[in-house]
């Protein structure tokens, strides 16, 4: 006899000719039927309970590579308040190649003799736009902003032709000099800020570079501004060069701002002597926002959005100003 129909005989009586279930059967049932019901209930609670009454995941240690996984911030418009949780300790960032590249105009893939990166998670960018606009409108008055940790760094450098990628020795700097370009009128041009790509240096002071592309449309002038020993605002205009662009309208200043892993603050480099660290371009980078992930802003918008006054006159008198030699601008 086999097991089955055993267990058939026991659960069940014959009654004239029919098989009936017992007592057992119905016990039997009730409970499967109960224990199904815990089951499923306690499946539906678990999903319902706060997130701190779970039990915690066993995860890996974080690597030079691995995403903060508990941001969520997306790349958009600088904001005067850096993303919560936002990852400060580099080693919790990660270097994400933008592939494919699209070409801004035929929205169709291209292939860059030099791979471009970008910082994941997002929100990272926001502390560097604060540090930028500190920066650009010299503020470094203010009792937050750390101490300079003065270094050369060697960085990858990315404007020489072709798919070599050289080495270059750069420094970090203060300083409350700083020119501008204007157009023929002798207004001030409102750069156009893009993050272009983020690398690693391999220094343990500043391990990420950012390169930054300042695009000024239309440059006919520099305006040269002179600090003080009081500080920017109390400077002035010093010098003033015509400026000829040569193989398209955009006057595009490369510029490095490396990350300090200590102070959790970005400083700007100087790129003095690299090739093409100032060329023409034909169109400004604000063209590439969307496909590299990450939105650019202007000099006005960045110096609204922190509260920062621009002490570049919004206008010079040409004439006022003896000219220098022109300084002539290729691509």
């Amino acid at each position: 006899m086999s097991v089955w129909k055993e267990i058939y005989e026991y659960l069940t009586y014959d009654y004239y000719g029919k098989r009936r279930p017992r007592p057992a059967f119905y016990a039997m049932v009730l409970t499967l039927v109960v224990a199904a019901g815990m089951l499923i209930a306690g499946g539906i609670f678990a999903l319902q309970a706060p997130r701190g009454e779970r039990p915690a995941p066993t995860l890996p240690p974080p690597t030079a590579t691995a995403v903060f996984a508990t941001v969520t911030a997306q790349a958009r418009v600088p904001t005067r308040t850096p993303a919560p949780l936002c990852p400060e300790d580099p080693i919790l960032w990660k270097l994400v190649e933008v592939r494919p590249f699209l070409d801004p105009k035929t929205q169709k893939p291209v292939q860059l003799p030099k791979p471009i990166y970008r910082i994941d998670p997002p929100c990272v960018y926001q502390g560097l736009w604060r540090d930028l606009a500190d920066a650009l409108f010299a503020d470094y008055t203010r009792a937050d902003v750390p101490p300079l940790v003065d270094k050369k760094v060697e960085v990858p450098w990315y404007w020489d032709p072709g798919p070599e990628i050289t080495r270059e020795i750069i420094g970090i700097y203060l300083s409350w000099a700083d020119y501008l370009f204007y157009d023929r009128e002798g207004r001030k041009i409102d750069e156009i800020l893009t993050i272009y790509t983020a690398l690693p240096t391999g220094d343990p002071d500043y391990p990420v570079l950012v390169y930054l592309y300042r695009d000024s449309p239309g440059a006919a002038y520099i305006v040269q501004w002179g600090d003080t020993t009081e500080g920017p605002f109390s400077g002035r205009v010093t010098e003033i060069w015509p400026a000829r662009l040569e193989g398209g309208t955009v006057l595009r200043r490369v510029i490095p701002v490396l990350y300090h892993a200590g102070v959790h603050r970005w400083f700007l480099a100087d790129g003095k002597g690299m090739l093409r660290r100032m060329h023409v371009v034909e169109a400004d980078g604000s063209g590439l926002w969307e496909v590299l992930g990450v939105r650019g802003t202007t000099r006005s918008e960045l110096g609204r959005i922190f509260g920062k006054k621009d002490f570049f006159p919004d206008r010079v008198d040409l004439k006022a100003y003896p000219m220098e030699k022109t300084a002539t601008f290729t691509p």
